[in-house]
């Protein structure tokens, strides 16, 4: 199930597509792919652990683990067929809805930005990552832009969600320890 939206923008992007576009596409989609993602999030971890934080390095990997599940189900609950392959120059398979590429790399740029990387120039350098990743999933034809509209704001709140259970639920010296030790 399509919409209008959908098909009208995927068309457009097919018309404009150019050679050298599709090579940068090509390289910005691998920062959503899987072996991509866990290396960010072990990199985010071991910065976690390095500065004292391993609360925070549990919080990256059960966050990225299980919006990878979460991921899984919803493409199985909905079932949505892929773009057909005349839009695409990608072959990819399985289902479309949610972009896990989408959904991935906004649940990484939020798990990075909560525990590795903490100053105010890293949340619009993650948002750029993030977008450009998205884009390059219709670019390339593998999803609907509304795949990787649901992936980016799944993956978001899912991992805000996840910190902020961490917070809650942080063990009372990790909390003491941070009030006095910011890092």
């Amino acid at each position: 199930m399509t919409t209008e939206f959908d098909t009208r923008v995927l068309t457009w992007v097919t018309d404009i597509r150019e050679p050298w576009l599709t090579v940068f596409f090509h390289v910005v989609t691998i920062l959503g792919s899987l072996p991509v993602v866990a290396l960010i999030t072990a990199a985010a971890a071991t910065v976690a652990v390095r500065s004292g934080r391993r609360w925070d390095a549990v919080l990256g990997a059960v966050t990225v683990v299980t919006a990878w599940l979460l991921m899984r189900g919803l493409k199985m609950l909905a079932g949505r067929d892929r773009p057909p392959p005349e839009l695409s120059v990608v072959e990819v398979g399985y289902y479309s809805l949610p972009s896990g590429h989408a959904l991935m790399i906004a649940t990484v740029a939020v798990v990075v930005g909560a525990i590795a990387l903490r100053n105010r120039w890293t949340w619009p350098l993650l948002a750029v990552v993030v977008i450009f990743v998205g884009i390059s999933r219709v670019y390339l034809g593998a999803h609907w832009p509304t795949d990787v509209i649901a992936g980016w704001a799944i993956g978001t709140i899912w991992a805000f969600a996840c910190v902020a259970l961490s917070h809650a639920l942080r063990p009372t010296e990790f909390r003491v320890a941070r009030r006095h030790n910011p890092l």
